[in-house]
Parts: C-alpha cells; structure tokens; sequence
C-alpha cells in the first residue's frame, strides 16, 4: 500500500512538472516574439551616443521587415530569457508544494537568481558582443532583479491572500489575483528603470565615464522610457504571469486526470500506465512543435524580403556586426 501511494505521488510530481515546462515554454515562445524588438530597441537607446528612444526603436522595426538577422539573436534570447524565469518559478512552486515547504522564499531567489543570469548574459551580449558584463552592470542589474521577481513571482499571492480574507474576491468583475498581477509589477518601473540602463551604461562604456554622465545615461528620457518599460512590463510579467498560472493550472488538471484513468485502468490500481504519461508528453511535445512551425513561419515572412532587399538596397544592408556594435557617435553608424 505504502508503495502504491509513493508510486502515485511521484507520478503526481512529474504530470506537474511536465504542465510547469509546458507553461513555460509556450508563454516563452510567444512573448519573445512580441518583445524582442523592444528590448533591442531599448538596449540601444541606453547608450550615451544613442539618438533617442523613439528613433532607435523606429529603427529597430525597420530591421524586423529590411534585416530581420539582426533581430533573430534577440528572439532567441528572449525566448530563452522567458521561457527559463517561468519555468523556474512553476517548477519552483511544484517542488516546494511535494516537499511541503513555503514557496515565498525560493521561489524569490530561484527566479532572481535565474532571471539575472540570462538577463545579463543576454543584455551584455546584444550590447557589446560579450557574455562577460562589467562588475558594476552586475550589481545594477541584480538589484533590479531582486525587486523585479519579488513584486512579480511573491508578492501578488501574498496580496491577493490578504484581499481574500476581507472577502475582496473579485473586483469589477475581475478575478482579484489577476488584477494584483496586472497592476503590481508597473509603479516597479520608476525605480528599476534607471538601474537597467545604468547597467546598460557600463555596458557600453566600461571605462572611467563619470558619475554625472552615468547618471544621466540613466535617467535620460525618464518619462519616456518608464513609460516604454511599463508597456514592455505589462505583457509579459503582467498579462503573461496570468497566462501563465491558468496554463499551468489547465495542463496540471489535464494531466492529473489522465493519471487518475491511468491507475484506475492498471491491474490493482497499484502503478502508473506509462502508456498515459507518454500520450500526455507526446501530446504537449506536439503542442510545442506546432508553436516551433509558427515562430519560424514568423520568422519566414520576414526573411522573404530578404532578396528584394539584396537586390535593390544592397549598399544600405547592414552586416549582423551592426547588431551587436552600437551607433558609433557623432560621426554616424559603424560602416
């Protein structure tokens, strides 16, 4: 009997991971492509020499339909950035549940610790070409993370919990934990803003640049550009965490139930049928492909303007060296 249940509880425990990933990755996948270009664009504009917000991102969407190579490395950062912060929060909270410890606190340092990672990597790669940042931009940009993942990933459960308690269920209409969710993560922004881009600054600028002209890298445009972060913000970590638990929520429930007729079905109802268990990854792999087919289909239409383009404006096509190196001050863009 022992056995049994301890057989049905780890097959519990993989149904939930296998939702966990599913989530992650399909909520990874389509944000990278609605928000590649704007943190392209962003990172950009966060240099000192940049012409402005408005001009770089103009000119990031010209690349998207002229040079969409120089956009591709981008995506797939995205999508790896996206794709790994939600898999470890819902992995996170799945793990901590089974073993019966308190989420809070893993679940903040797991995503900060994950999200920094890839979020540096990723910001020092699309603005200079290295995987190395310098130790200042680090510590900028951990300090951003570590607010970022506690209002995103902790806070909204602790508050709808307490609004629970007073009865506040709904408000006009709305489930209360997807309002906190949507609203929390973007006051944020008035402080993580100028971080981000100071990080960007030493970025782009590793040497001894000043402290006032640090400064006013970072709160260059501040209106502008905490109003750029919080659209940016709001899809994914506000819209996308909803997206995201009621994915979860949705594949967990599948899955718990095709195991639930799967240890029915089995003699003694003592085993998990793995029959079950690979209809139900071959169906989320499935799921995956299709989406796979999608982006690249994306990614396509882009790409068949690409010969047009060689053809007619062959001098004016960048090589991917511009993608990684900046506007090369007032002299112009790099040749």
């Amino acid at each position: 009997m022992k056995d049994t249940w301890s057989s049905g509880r780890q097959a519990k425990l993989l149904q939930h991971l296998l939702a966990d990933v599913s989530a992650a990755l399909i909520v990874g996948f389509g944000l990278a492509i609605i928000l590649a270009p704007i943190d392209l664009a962003m990172l950009r504009a966060g240099k000192p020499e940049s012409p402005g917000v408005l001009v770089v991102l103009g000119s990031v969407f010209q690349d998207c339909i002229l040079c969409p190579e120089l956009v591709l490395p981008a995506v797939a950062w995205t999508c790896f950035l996206f794709s790994g912060t939600y898999g470890t929060a819902n992995a996170t909270r799945t793990l901590c549940d089974w073993a019966g410890w308190r989420p809070d606190v893993m679940v903040w340092l797991c995503t900060t610790t994950v999200n920094c990672i890839v979020m540096c990597l990723k910001d020092a790669y699309l603005t200079g070409g290295s995987l190395v940042p310098p130790s200042a931009a680090i510590v900028a940009w951990v300090a951003r993370d570590l607010m970022f993942s506690l209002v995103v990933f902790v806070l909204p459960d602790k508050i709808t919990g307490n609004l629970r308690k007073k009865g506040i269920t709904t408000i006009r209409g709305f489930q209360v934990q997807d309002v906190v969710q949507i609203l929390l993560p973007l006051p944020l922004q008035l402080f993580t803003t100028p971080l981000h881009f100071l990080g960007i600054s030493f970025v782009a600028h590793p040497g001894a640049l000043g402290a006032s002209v640090r400064l006013a890298a970072a709160f260059r445009e501040f209106g502008l550009r905490v109003g750029i972060r919080c659209a940016r913000v709001l899809v994914p970590y506000c819209f996308g965490a909803v997206v995201n638990r009621k994915l979860r929520t949705y594949f967990a429930k599948v899955r718990s139930s095709e195991a639930s007729e799967a240890l029915t079905a089995t003699s003694g109802g003592s085993e998990f049928s793995p029959r079950s268990g690979r209809a139900s990854l071959g169906r989320a792999l499935l799921l995956l492909s299709v989406l796979y087919l999608m982006q690249g289909a994306h990614l396509f239409r882009w790409a068949l303007l690409l010969p047009a383009v060689m053809l007619t404006r062959l001098p004016a096509v960048r090589s991917p060296k511009a993608f990684l190196i900046p506007l090369a001050g007032p002299g112009g863009p790099e040749p």
